[in-house]
C-alpha cells in the first residue's frame, strides 16, 4: 500500500532552541533545513503514520528541545491505494506530546455522477445499501 503524509510544523519558541531541532528533521526526512524558521512544510513516505511521526520525530525533538513548542498538522494519504485520507494533529506544550487523529474518510465529488442512482451504485454497504442518504449526496 502506497501511502504519504503531508504536514505542516509550527513552532514557537526561540531560535536557538528551532535550530537544535533541524538536524533531527533532516535526520529523519532528509529535508536539509540550514536557516531557523517558524514553519516547515513535509511531504514523506516514511514517517506517514501518526504514531511513527509521534515517536520518532516528536518525541525526539521535544527530547532534544524542552523549551520549544510545536505543532504538526497534517494528513495521511492512502488515496493511490486505498483510497482513504486521515487527518492529524501533534503537539508539544509544557512538557507533553499531544496526538489527535480523525477518522479514515474519503472523498467523493457529486459532480462525477448523473444522480443519485448512479452514486449508490458506487457507495454500498456491507449489506448492499446506500451508505449515504439523498440530503447527504446533495
Amino acid at each position: 500500500m502506497r501511502a504519504y503524509s503531508m504536514y505542516t510544523i509550527k513552532f514557537n519558541g526561540e531560535p536557538d532552541d528551532i535550530k537544535k531541532v533541524l538536524p533531527i528533521i533532516d535526520e529523519k526526512l532528509g529535508y536539509n533545513i540550514t536557516e531557523v524558521t517558524d514553519v516547515i512544510k513535509i511531504e514523506d513516505e516514511s514517517l506517514v503514520w501518526v504514531e511513527k511521526i509521534t515517536e520518532e520525530l516528536a518525541q525526539v525533538m521535544a527530547e532534544t528541545a524542552p523549551n520549544l513548542t510545536f505543532t504538526i498538522d497534517g494528513c495521511v494519504d492512502t488515496s493511490e491505494s486505498a483510497g482513504e485520507y486521515m487527518d492529524f494533529s501533534i503537539s508539544y506544550r509544557d512538557g507533553k506530546i499531544t496526538a489527535a487523529s480523525s477518522c479514515w474518510y474519503i472523498y467523493f465529488y457529486g459532480d462525477d455522477y448523473e444522480d443519485y442512482e448512479e452514486f449508490c451504485e458506487e457507495f454500498l454497504d456491507d449489506e448492499d445499501n446506500p451508505r449515504f442518504t439523498e440530503e447527504e449526496f446533495e
